[in-house]
C-alpha cells in the first residue's frame, strides 16, 4: 500500500515567486545582459504558474515523482534565495571591468525551466495512469479492505486483568436499572484492543428470550438474546453497518434496513453489539445510536476506537472509557518468546546472556503487541537463536519494515499506514512526520514545535504567526486525540499538552515516512539512516553522535564522495544537536532552524558564525557560556525566534536585538542594555509601527527605561515576564511582598547556578488603544508609565499618571491598585 504524500509546496513556491520578483527589480548597467537575465527569470516564473504547484491537493502522488518535485523546488528556492541577497547581487552582477558572473546563471535557469517541464510530463503521465487505474477498479467488484487484525484468543498474554476489567463494566452490578450501556475500548493501534473485544464476545452466551430471563433471574449471569460484531471501517455508510448488524442479528441478507427497523427489532431484545475499528468519517457515532434502543433489558454495546473524543462521545460517562495500554515489559517478553519457541512459558528459558538482548527487541517494539508478534514471526523464519547479530538483525529490520518484503510485518504496516492516510489534512502530516527530528524518549514543547513548523514554512498560508501557531496546536490536538503522538504534561489541568512524546514503532514508522520523502537525515542513532536522493541533506539532526560518525556518514554516498563538507551541507536547512559535539555550519547559507541546545564545544566564535545565516528563523541555544548577544544579530532579518533557555547569569542584550524585523518570540534572561537618546527615539518608531513581538519572557529587572518603553510602545507585545535572583524561596516570597500577582517560583538550579532565579511578575498585555494627541509629552521622552496609555475607562479606581513598573524588589507602589485596563496581572 503506497502511503499518501504530503509535502510542503505552496509556501515554497510563493517563496520563489516573491524572489523572482525581487532579483529582477535590481538594475545592473549591463542592459544586454540584464535584459536576458530578466527574460529567463520571467519565464521561469510563468512557467511556476503555468504548473499550477502552488495548489495544496498533492494526495496520491506518485512518491518519487513527489519527491523530485519537491526538491527541485529546493534547489531553485536556493539559487533565488543566493540571488537575492544583495551583496551576492552586488558581486556577481559588478560588470565594471569586463567579468560578470550572471553568464553562468543563465543556463542554471534554463535547466530549472526543462526541469520543470519533465515533472509536468511525468505528472500528466502519473495522472492518466491513475485514471485508468480508477476505471478498472470501478468496473470490478469493491473488495472491503482487510479486517483489523487481532490475535486469537488462546495468544493473549497480560490480558486477563483488561477482561477482568472489561467484564466488570459490562456485569448488571454496575447498574442495577439494566440501562443500555456504551463501553469503549481506547487505544492506539496494535494494542490489543479487537482482540481484547473478540475475548469478551466469545464469551459471552446466546440463548432463547426465555431462557435468558430465568436465566439473569436465577444466576444473575450475562446471557443476550442475540449478538453482533460488526467491523465500523470496513462499513461505507451508516445504513451499510446497520445492514451488517442485522445480518447477525437476524440471519438475512437480502433486505436494507432503516434505522427504525432495527430499532423495532432490537426492542424487545437484549443485545451484544461491537462495533470495532470506529474511526473519523462518515460513520457518525451520533448516527448509529438512534438505531439501538434504549429498552432496561441488560443490553451492551462495545466500541473499539484509537480516538479519543469518539471514545468520550460514545461513552458519555468516562467511567465506561476503557483505555488499553502496552504491555508491561515482563508480558512482552512473555509475548514475544511464546510467539517465537512456539510454547507458553518459552520467555524461563532464556538464559542471562540472551536476556538483555530480548529486553532490547522488545523495548524497540515500545511493548506494543502487534509489533512483538510481527518481530517474533520474523525471527521465526530464520530460527530461534537469540544470539547478538540476531538480535541486531532484528532491531534493524525493525526500523525499517516499511522497506521490508517480509510478510512478517505486513499488518504492522497496514495498521499505522492507514493511520497516516486518514489524517484529515497535510498541517497534521507534516506535524506528525517532523517530531522525527528528535531523538527517541525526547519530550517535545508542543509550542517549540509549532514555532519550528512555522520557520520551516510547513504550514502554507498567509496568516499571521499567532494564527499559524493556533493551527499548529490544532493539528498537535487531533495527533494526541488519535493516539498517534502522547502527551507528557499537561498545563494547568486542561486538554492542551505542553509536551509530548512517540515511542516504539510509530516513531520507526514516522522516521522511515520522513526518510522516504528527504525531510531527515539521522547521524548517531542504531544505524545512521538517511535518504538517497543526490545527497542533498535538507534536515540534519546529530543524536549522541561522535566526530568518526560523521565523518563517515559524510563519505557514505558515493556520489558525493568528491565533494567537500562544506557541499554537502549547503542545502541543510534545519539542524538540531542533541547531546553531541559542535560541527562546522558556516556554509550552511540557507539554514531556517537551529537548534544547538545539547552540543558541547559551544563559544562565541559560534554565535558570530551565527549571525551569518541571514536566512534563520528559528534560533534555539540554551548554553551557559554565552555572556552577551553580539550586535552582528541585527543580520538575522528573518529571525522569529530566539531562545536561550535556563541560563547561571542573565545575558545582556542590546537593542538591535528588539528592533529585528520579524522577531515575535524572546525566550531566557535577559539583561537589557541601555541605549542612547537617538536609538530609544529609533526603538519607539519601530515599535510602533513594525514590531512583531509578541512575548518577551524574561528581562531580568534592571534599572532602565528600554523595558518599559518596549511594554508602551510595541503594537503586538502580549506577554512579558520578569525575572529576579534569590537565594531561597523566602527571599523570593519576601522580595515580592504583597504585589498581586502569581507566587513565584522557583526555577531549579541548572548546570552549576550560582544564583537561582524567581518569576518575579508574568504580564499579559490588553490590545493597545492609541494614545489621544493631548497626552502627548511634547516631543519628549516618554516617563516610565506602567500603561501603555493613559487612564482609560475603568469602573476600578485608577492610579496616578506617575505610576511606574517597580524596578526594585523595594519598590511597592502598585501593590494594593488595579493597573490601567492594558495590563492585567
Amino acid at each position: 500500500m503506497a502511503p499518501a504524500i504530503s509535502i510542503v509546496l505552496p509556501p515554497v513556491v510563493n517563496t520563489i515567486l516573491s524572489g523572482i520578483q525581487f532579483v529582477r527589480s535590481v538594475g545592473n548597467e549591463n542592459k544586454k545582459l540584464q535584459g536576458e537575465m530578466d527574460a529567463r527569470l520571467s519565464s521561469l516564473e510563468l512557467e511556476f504558474r503555468y504548473a499550477k504547484w502552488d495548489i495544496t491537493n498533492y494526495e496520491g502522488l506518485d512518491q518519487k515523482l513527489a519527491v523530485d518535485m519537491q526538491e527541485l523546488l529546493f534547489h531553485i528556492e536556493d539559487f533565488i534565495c543566493d540571488l537575492s541577497i544583495r551583496d551576492g547581487i552586488a558581486a556577481s552582477w559588478d560588470n565594471a571591468r569586463g567579468s560578470d558572473s550572471r553568464l553562468m546563471y543563465i543556463p542554471i535557469i534554463d535547466s530549472f525551466i526543462m526541469s520543470i517541464k519533465t515533472i509536468q510530463q511525468r505528472q500528466a503521465a502519473t495522472d492518466s495512469s491513475s485514471q485508468r487505474e480508477g476505471a478498472k477498479e470501478g468496473t470490478s467488484s469493491s473488495a472491503a479492505p482487510d479486517s483489523p487484525y487481532y490475535a486469537p484468543v488462546g495468544d493473549l498474554v497480560g490480558c486477563d486483568e483488561s477482561k477482568v476489567n472489561i467484564q466488570e463494566l459490562l456485569s448488571p452490578e454496575v447498574d442495577e436499572s439494566l440501562k443500555l450501556r456504551v463501553v469503549s475500548i481506547l487505544g492506539c493501534n496494535g494494542v490489543g484492543k479487537t482482540a481484547l473485544a473478540r475475548a469478551v464476545f466469545e464469551a459471552s452466551s446466546v440463548v432463547s428470550q426465555s431462557q435468558s430471563t430465568s436465566t439473569t433471574q436465577a444466576h444473575e449471569a450475562i446471557a443476550y438474546d442475540c449478538k453482533a460484531w460488526v467491523v465500523a471501517s470496513k462499513c461505507k455508510s451508516t445504513g451499510d453497518l446497520l445492514n451488517k448488524v442485522m445480518e447477525e442479528v437476524h440471519r438475512k441478507t437480502d433486505s436494507k434496513y432503516t434505522p427504525d427497523a432495527v430499532l423495532k427489532f432490537l426492542d424487545d431484545k437484549r443485545y451484544l453489539v461491537i462495533i470495532d475499528d470506529l474511526q473519523p468519517g462518515d460513520i457518525l457515532w451520533e448516527h448509529i445510536k438512534c438505531a439501538f434502543p434504549v429498552n432496561f433489558k441488560g443490553s451492551k454495546i462495545i466500541v473499539t476506537t484509537s480516538v479519543h473524543s469518539i471514545a468520550r462521545t460514545c461513552s458519555s460517562a468516562s467511567y465506561y472509557v476503557y483505555p488499553m495500554k502496552c504491555l508491561s515489559p515482563v508480558h512482552s517478553n512473555q509475548l514475544f518468546c511464546e510467539k517465537v519457541y512456539g510454547r507458553p512459558g518459552g520467555a524461563l528459558d532464556i538464559s542471562d546472556t540472551d536476556r538483555p538482548r530480548l529486553e532490547r527487541i522488545c523495548e524497540k517494539c515500545g511493548c506494543l503487541p502487534l509489533a512483538l508478534i510481527s518481530a517474533a514471526n520474523y525471527m521465526g523464519e530464520k530460527g530461534q537463536d537469540l544470539s547478538e547479530a540476531r538480535c541486531k538483525d532484528v532491531c534493524k529490520t525493525l526500523g525499517k519494515y516499511l522497506e521490508s518484503k517480509k510478510r512478517a510485518f505486513d499488518e504492522l504496516k497496514i495498521a499505522l499506514t492507514q493511520r497516516y492516510e486518514n489524517l484529515p489534512n497535510n498541517d497534521c502530516k507534516n506535524c506528525l512526520l517532523y517530531v522525527s527530528m528528535f531523538p527517541r524518549g525526547h519530550q517535545i514543547s508542543s509550542k517549540s514545535l509549532a514555532r519550528r513548523l512555522i520557520a520551516e514554512e510547513f504550514l502554507a498560508g498567509s496568516e499571521q504567526i499567532e494564527e499559524k501557531i493556533d493551527r499548529a496546536r490544532r493539528s498537535l490536538e487531533v495527533l494526541i486525540d488519535r493516539t498517534m503522538i502522547e502527551p507528557v504534561i499537561f498545563r494547568n489541568n486542561s486538554e492542551v499538552a505542553k509536551r509530548c512524546e512517540v515511542h516504539g514503532a510509530m516513531l520507526d514508522f514516522i522516521i522511515q515516512m520522513s526518510l522516504a520523502k528527504n525531510l531527515v537525515t539521522l547521524i548517531g542513532t542504531d544505524n545512521d539512516q538517511h535518504g538517497n536522493h543526490g545527497g542533498c541533506v535538507r534536515r540534519l539532526t546529530i543524536q549522541s553522535s561522535t566526530q568518526l560518525q560523521y565523518d563517515d556518514f559524510l563519505k557514505g554516498n558515493e556520489e558525493l564522495i568528491h565533494l567537500q563538507k562544506k557541499s554537502k551541507l549547503s542545502s541543510v536547512r534545519s539542524l538540531a544537536i542533541f547531546k553531541s559535539g559542535i560541527l562546522d555550519f558556516k556554509s550552511c547559507k540557507m539554514m531556517r532552524v537551529l537548534d544547538l541546545d545539547g552540543c558541547d564545544g559551544f563559544d562565541e566564535t559560534v554565535l558570530r558564525d551565527i549571525c551569518e545565516l541571514v536566512f534563520l528563523k528559528y534560533l534555539k541555544l540554551r548554553q551557559p557560556s554565552i555572556r552577551e548577544v553580539p550586535k552582528e544579530i541585527k543580520n538575522l532579518k528573518h529571525l522569529q525566534t530566539l531562545d536561550t533557555g535556563d541560563t547561571p547569569e542573565a545575558i545582556l542584550l542590546p537593542v538591535v536585538v528588539i528592533m529585528l524585523p520579524e522577531l515575535a518570540y524572546l525566550f531566557g534572561r535577559f539583561e537589557l542594555l541601555p541605549s542612547s537618546p537617538p536609538e530609544t527615539r529609533n526603538l519607539e518608531r519601530f515599535l510602533e509601527s513594525k514590531s512583531e513581538l509578541h512575548t518577551l519572557a524574561g528581562i531580568v529587572k534592571a534599572e532602565t527605561g528600554v523595558l518599559e518603553t518596549i511594554i508602551q510602545r510595541a503594537r503586538k507585545l502580549k506577554k512579558v515576564k520578569l525575572w529576579r535572583t534569590c537565594t531561597s524561596s523566602i527571599t523570593a516570597a519576601a522580595a515580592v511582598g504583597n504585589i498581586h500577582a502569581p507566587a513565584p517560583t522557583i526555577a531549579p538550579a541548572t548546570r552549576g547556578n550560582s544564583k537561582r532565579w524567581a518569576l518575579f511578575r508574568s504580564i499579559k498585555l490588553m490590545p493597545k488603544v492609541p494614545i489621544p494627541k493631548h497626552a502627548a509629552s511634547n516631543g519628549k521622552t516618554p516617563s516610565t508609565k506602567l500603561s501603555r496609555n493613559p487612564a482609560v475607562m475603568s469602573p476600578h479606581p485608577q492610579p496616578s499618571a506617575s505610576t511606574s513598573l517597580p524596578l526594585s524588589p523595594s519598590d511597592n507602589s502598585v501593590a494594593t491598585t488595579r493597573l490601567p485596563g492594558s495590563l492585567q496581572y
